[in-house]
């Protein structure tokens, strides 16, 4: 068998292993946030963001001296009981000499301080009024980046020749080119250039070439300018009820994330593109006082028809896709803008906020005509208000945001964290989204991704009692009062979730997972009743990871998955793989990563899902799904201290299976073979 040679030709790197370097506490940071967001998706995300912001730090520290709360909460490391506690020994005992005084403020251990010695500094801040275009020139730290992608295995939407039927207009050619240019964290430039496969490039469908280009100007400390930013540009504020930009944190195993921590304004950086704001950004502040003001102008997909002279905007596609004549014929076919102010005040750590956005269409959006739509939005004017407030005190944070959408209803967070000892720490989050309440930006934390219909409250505790200890759980009990996608009726539900961590501090851990998930949705014995049913998923998963010596590190895992639907029966699903991560010694410009996996479910129901290594600045979450292989292999080659180059070849085959996937994806056969090439150029 074919696959046989494939399976070889990825194992024959498996004897070097035994002399392999295990990863840098950065990559493994950026590995858990990665899967944790991932985890809680509902559609393909771009973590790129996550993982530049990560490695731009390395390179330009944050200085601890100058550092706000909203920067320390972007480091994904401290929660923001630690924030609080680091901010007010700034306050009370003035600056820091060195990182390891952070000793001496409550809620930093040996581990913490470790972390984030990859990310701060105590160096004086470079003065702004110092910088000339000279020293841009020639001391900021400059980057082009150029990937190619593609399927090497061609799908039905690329064969159809006949231009009466629905198929892909361009080639299976995945592109992105990008330049970033940082100079001390005080002058920043991104330029960012995309085709997808299937999009057409330079042709008559895309004489442009590039499907998504994005772009930005960002300074900062401009007299008494924080940040300003012309271009595209990202805002989070408060807890996401009435706008945030970007990956946005869940429920699930990483401790800090229920109380989002945004970081106000920042330039866009990412190839999603709809989660950005496109025109002009400032933030100053005034003695306590903070103000932000922004405006955006920027074109967005639409599903349009006119009616007389109206212009009526049926759908908002989100994909950014834009490969066939229908998904061209949507794109950028409305007029959005968008202005709005955010406030906020800080004193005795107490901050408060308040924030008001205005969006406009050149059109009329109109509702579906679905019941399940009868509360959304409809017209060509959205306003809403918001306030949002946190308040540290002793060992106790607590925080919360409401959000009002004129003409619309509520949507409404609150909670707290607390200490009660060193080693344990307990949170509680409580939600309220009314079925009328509309935002477009929103991202809060709950079952849905979207922020209306749904009530719940969440709560667990994290329990420390030693570095190599971690013990997580949680209960959310949550409800939808309205009907839903595939719930024809109010539905309820529950998800319960531990996690517990044996961990050698700098060389490995184990980990045991356990995730009971209660939801219910239409039964589809019955369709024609609407009847409303229990689904049961109990998710069990065991990982292995350690660093064995300086040279190399695995890391195992296998998972199962039981799924019982009410008046259907059970079904299950389960994986196992084997990771791999070599440096060899005796070429020290080569680095390897691989994996194999075997998966086999019994339904699309059953799908697993796991994080795989990627080329730099890219990252793959692909579902395993029904009863296979699947294996990549990742290397990366030093050419110069300037130059690198990565290259990822992976592979599913699908032994039982005739094709893979369906309509314009499906391909002939039952292997699907993927290519990745990357070059990156330090100027």
């Amino acid at each position: 068998m074919r696959f046989g040679k494939e399976i070889a030709s990825i194992l024959v790197f498996i004897p070097l292993v035994f002399s392999a370097k295990g990863q840098s506490e950065v990559e493994t940071i950026e590995e858990g946030l990665l899967e944790y967001i991932a985890e809680n998706a509902e559609e393909e995300l771009d973590f790129s963001e996550v993982t530049e912001h990560l490695r731009t730090l390395q390179q330009n520290p944050l200085n601890l001296n100058k550092a706000s709360k909203e920067q320390l909460g972007e480091l994904y490391i401290l929660n923001p009981l630690q924030i609080s506690h680091l901010l007010y020994h700034r306050e009370t005992t003035g600056a820091f000499h060195s990182i390891f005084e952070l000793q001496g403020v409550e809620g930093f251990d040996a581990q913490v301080i470790s972390l984030l010695q990859n990310f701060v500094t105590v160096e004086e801040d470079f003065p702004y009024s110092d910088l000339s275009l000279k020293m841009l020139w020639e001391d900021a730290d400059q980057e082009l980046m150029l990937r190619y992608g593609r399927t090497l295995d061609k799908a039905a939407g690329y064969l159809i020749k006949d231009e009466n039927r629905s198929r892909y207009l361009g080639s299976p050619d995945q592109w992105n080119l990008r330049y970033r240019m940082n100079y001390k964290n005080t002058a920043k430039i991104s330029l960012t250039m995309t085709k997808g496969a299937g999009e057409p490039f330079m042709t008559k469908d895309q004489p442009y070439g590039f499907d998504f280009i994005s772009g930005s100007l960002s300074m900062n400390r401009l007299k008494n300018v924080n940040q300003l930013v012309v271009g595209d540009y990202a805002l989070q504020l408060g807890q996401g009820l009435i706008m945030w930009n970007g990956l946005s944190f869940g429920k699930g195993a990483w401790a800090t994330s229920m109380a989002k921590q945004g970081v106000q304004l920042k330039p866009y950086t990412s190839t999603n593109e709809n989660q950005f704001l496109r025109g002009t950004a400032v933030n100053f502040s005034y003695g306590k006082f903070n103000l932000t003001s922004f405006a955006s102008f920027k074109k967005i997909d639409g599903n349009i028809e006119w009616v007389d002279d109206e212009k009526r905007i049926l759908s908002r596609p989100i994909s950014g896709l834009h490969r066939t004549p229908s998904e061209l014929k949507n794109r950028k076919t409305v007029r959005e803008t968008l202005m709005g102010q955010h406030i906020g005040y800080s004193a005795n750590r107490l901050n408060v906020g308040a924030t008001f956005i205005s969006t406009f269409w050149d059109g009329n959006i109109i509702k579906r005509n679905a019941l399940r739509h009868a509360f959304d939005f409809e017209g060509n004017n959205l306003n809403a208000l918001s306030v949002n407030y946190d308040y540290t005190f002793k060992n106790l944070y607590v925080y919360g945001e409401t959000s009002h959408s004129f003409g619309g209803g509520l949507a409404v967070v609150n909670g707290l964290i607390a200490s009660l000892h060193p080693s344990l720490s307990v949170f509680i989050h409580q939600r309220y989204f009314a079925k009328n309440y509309w935002q477009v930006y929103a991202q809060g934390v709950g079952e849905s991704s979207l922020v209306n219909n749904e009530k719940g409250l969440y709560a667990g505790f994290v329990y420390h009692p030693s570095r190599n200890i971690n013990w997580f759980i949680h209960a959310d009990i949550f409800s939808f009062p309205w009907l839903r996608y595939r719930a024809d009726g109010p539905s309820y539900g529950r998800d319960l979730f531990t996690q517990f961590e044996y961990i050698w501090y700098k060389k490995g851990k184990v980990s045991f997972r356990y995730r009971n998930k209660m939801r219910q949705e239409n039964s589809s014995m019955s369709p024609e009743e609407n009847l409303i049913v229990d689904i049961h998923r109990h998710q069990f998963r065991v990982e292995f990871q350690y660093t064995w010596n300086d040279k190399w590190k695995t890391r195992t895992r296998g998972e199962y998955l039981l799924y019982y639907k009410e008046l259907e029966g059970q079904q299950k699903g389960g994986m196992v793989y084997q990771d791999v991560f070599y440096n060899p010694p005796f070429y020290t410009r080569i680095q390897f990563n691989m994996r194999l996996a075997h998966f086999q479910t019994d339904s699309y129901d059953t799908r697993l899902y796991a994080y795989e290594n990627d080329v730099l600045y890219a990252s793959a979450f692909p579902f395993y799904y029904l009863k296979g292989w699947r294996s990549y292999l990742n290397v990366r080659f030093k050419i110069s201290n300037k130059l690198d180059f990565w290259s990822r070849y992976a592979f599913t085959v699908l032994p039982a299976e005739k094709s893979i996937s369906s309509g314009l994806n499906q391909i002939e056969g039952n292997k699907r073979r993927e290519l990745k090439l990357q070059l990156r150029w330090k100027l």
